[in-house]
């Protein structure tokens, strides 16, 4: 067991991140994971390294990354140099320079130059850190020893590496700077930052004004316009993405040619008469493109829009057969099956679910498997889409009914789980009896649950190594050798699932648990195979992984504002989870705000329907405004459709093209209905919210509560 001595617990490290000693040690652990026979006990190290109250260990697609951040006296910064990232340590300045003197105050500042201009490697993008070192910067500026070049230093930071920050906006309003400081790269820079940060109308606004007379073939110019082109397709405005995007498709090289073409590839699928002579071409270009499976399933949809289903169907065929690695394969497998149904071939819709069923759990995302299942059994017992009414009752039925009963037992707290138990207790109630005699099933399940853990744990072994050789060369830097190699072997077989799971334990016990949740969804875990009582968590002393993916996070704004209304707490609890993952203070890319994820016009819209005043869209990030005003549109929309599903996809897609997809093929069984949604989007977000919504019912509910399968 890892030893820390007196010394270290009692010193500032523990104080600042104020942990409880036990936790504290927990969290050293799951950062080091040192072996049984190592002992961390050595003051230098206490000396060089210091833990922020922030602590901040997350994931990143998978990634275990570990930021050792500064925290203490301004000593104890200065001496930690490259260790702590630079916004990390502006908030720590900023919260030692308000506990000193205005005089005392400048002369710290002053020295704090070449840390809050350098390009730290390890610089975090986390919005807090950036908005500090943006404020501190702009104070920097009001020194009169700095010289021009400082000057002009400070002033590019602003305008380019920090231009999406607040302070940076306020900075240049205020004192109407316009261009002595920007060159090429700096404007790059303040385009990416604005495209980033999803700031479409500052992404416009800037390339315009900075674009030439002439565009020519530079890179410069082919970047500026290649980002022009994908603004205005985030903003829906296509005729002039297409017109900017195809300019770089026709005079760019590469990589903005193809970036160009993959996004005029995605406008002309969104509208309404679709050019495939772009499409094809695109794949033709890039026939071995990771991009190109992607272009050929919205050559699909197309096909589907307009009606020519064969010719999808060819397309779905030719993704699973030339891209059965890439991350369309499945879905092209599903929609083959699917749609072959549709036109009554039900046999090879069977025949290809049944193949999905046999791939590898490695291949296969959780909803994906269940999904298979689902609809094996729901197509053996009820043939046809648009009725539930039973097959004869033959053994083929029989086997069909089965597989629902065990997908419903094994994955209730799943959406297609939840479908297959509703589905029965609806329509099958007169075949209760036989039920009762199905055998027991084969535990697949239990056995994908098993390749589910696996699999998440080579991920973060993998991704592990990244974090390891950051870890290593930290300490390296310090010139603790000895150290930077053991933790660098020892991390090397400990850093698995349970790392990410103490993470997210550390956030929850420190009350936050919206990054608890992130931490967990960011590692790949916001869907879990099992369920929450199983035994393994019971009798492990592991934190309940369900309990830190589907937390009641922002209980309090979001039940009382669904309460007021009458309005299920948990439907909106589940909205906020896959809208925002509980960040109240993200932006979408189209724009939309907050906890729940409110477009402004939307969110003025129920304001004034509720006579509810604020001033900016700013305020859209306070988590009760956003929490009432989300509540109230999910409502309104619950009382105009009558069923939830219905009102889930008009909180996405708007009531209109909820009302057009009503007169599909499918008006009144609710799960070929949501499969057959024609936006992407739209459907994967009903399916997430419906699960979440499934899964938080059991949890925190009623577990017997269900919907009706028929929709109004």
């Amino acid at each position: 067991m890892l030893k820390i001595s007196d010394n270290v617990i009692s010193s500032p490290l523990r104080q600042t991140c104020r942990l409880h000693p036990t936790l504290f040690c927990i969290v050293l652990r799951v950062i080091f994971s040192l072996s049984t026979t190592t002992s961390w006990a050595s003051t230098e190290v206490c000396q060089k390294i210091e833990f922020n109250r922030t602590w901040n260990a997350f994931v990143r697609s998978g990634v275990l990354y570990h930021n050792a951040m500064c925290g203490g006296t301004h000593d104890e910064i200065v001496t930690a140099g490259s260790t702590c990232p630079v916004g990390c340590r502006a908030r720590n300045l900023e919260n030692l320079l308000a506990q000193r003197s205005k005089q005392d105050a400048d002369h710290i500042l002053s020295s704090w130059f070449e840390v809050l201009t350098s390009n730290d490697a390890l610089e975090s993008d986390r919005k807090q850190d950036k908005e500090a070192r943006a404020r501190l910067l702009a104070r920097v500026l009001k020194d009169p020893k700095l010289n021009a070049a400082q000057r002009k230093t400070i002033r590019s930071l602003l305008y380019g590496k920090l231009a999406s920050t607040y302070a940076s906006r306020v900075y240049f309003k205020a004192m109407g700077e316009k261009g002595a400081h920007k060159n090429p790269e700096t404007v790059l820079e303040r385009v990416r930052d604005f495209a980033g940060a999803h700031q479409n109308t500052s992404v416009i606004e800037l390339v315009r004004s900075e674009a030439p007379r002439r565009w020519t073939s530079s890179d410069f110019d082919c970047e500026m316009q290649y980002w022009l082109g994908r603004t205005y397709r985030k903003k829906r405005k296509y005729n002039p993405a297409e017109e900017n995007l195809r300019a770089v498709v026709e005079r760019c090289a590469e990589p903005w040619k193809k970036k160009a073409g993959f996004h005029r590839a995605r406008v002309t699928s969104y509208r309404r008469k679709t050019n495939y002579s772009i499409l094809h071409n695109f794949v033709k270009t890039y026939p071995n493109d990771s991009l190109s499976d992607d272009v050929l399933i919205w050559t699909a949809k197309s096909y589907l829009d307009e009606g020519r289903t064969k010719d999808a169907l060819k397309i779905f065929k030719r993704v699973v057969d030339e891209y059965p690695q890439g991350d369309q394969s499945n879905y092209a497998r599903f929609q083959f099956a699917f749609r072959n149904a549709t036109i009554g071939q039900r046999s090879l819709a069977l025949e290809t679910l049944a193949q999905g069923l046999q791939l590898d759990a490695h291949h296969v995302k959780v909803l994906e498997h269940d999904q298979w299942r689902y609809w094996h059994g729901r197509l053996l017992a009820f043939p046809r889409l648009d009725t539930f009414e039973i097959n004869a009752l033959d053994e083929e039925a029989f086997r069909g009914l089965c597989e629902l009963q065990n997908l419903a037992q094994e994955r209730s707290f799943s959406f297609y789980g939840t479908l297959a138990e509703n589905l029965l207790a609806q329509v099958a109630k007169s075949q209760a009896s036989i039920l009762q005699t199905c055998p027991d099933a084969a535990n697949s399940a239990g056995g994908f649950a098993k390749s589910f853990w696996e699999k998440r744990r080579e991920r973060t072994q993998k991704g592990a190594s990244n974090a390891l050789k950051e870890q290593s060369k930290t300490l390296e830097d310090l010139g603790l050798h000895r150290l930077a190699q053991e933790t660098k072997e020892a991390l090397k077989s400990q850093i698995d699932i349970q790392g990410v799971q103490q993470t997210a334990h550390a956030q929850q016990q420190r009350g936050d648990l919206g990054r608890a949740h992130r931490t967990m969804r960011n590692a790949g875990f916001a869907l879990l195979p099992g369920s929450p009582a199983a035994e393994r968590w019971r009798s492990s002393g592991h934190a309940n992984p369900w309990a830190l993916a589907y937390p009641l996070a922002y209980q309090k704004e979001l039940h009382s504002a669904a309460r007021a209304i009458d309005l299920d707490p948990l439907l909106i609890q589940s909205i906020a989870r896959e809208e925002s993952a509980f960040n109240p203070v993200v932006t979408s890319w189209a724009g939309a705000l907050g906890l729940c994820q409110l477009m402004p016009a939307t969110a003025r819209e129920e304001a004034k329907r509720a006579k509810i005043q604020y001033d900016t869209d700013e305020d859209l990030k306070e988590p009760s405004l956003n929490a009432q005003l989300g509540a109230n549109h999910l409502a309104r929309r619950m009382r105009q459709l009558k069923h939830p599903f219905l009102a889930t996809a008009a909180y996405n897609a708007g009531p209109g093209n909820v009302k057009k997809w009503r007169t599909s093929a499918f008006p009144k069984t609710l799960d070929a209905w949501v499969e057959s949604i024609p936006v992407s989007q739209t459907r994967g977000y009903v399916k997430k919210v419906m699960g979440s919504w499934s899964v938080y019912r059991k949890m925190y509910g009623d577990p017997d509560s269900s919907f009706p399968m028929l929709l109004p």
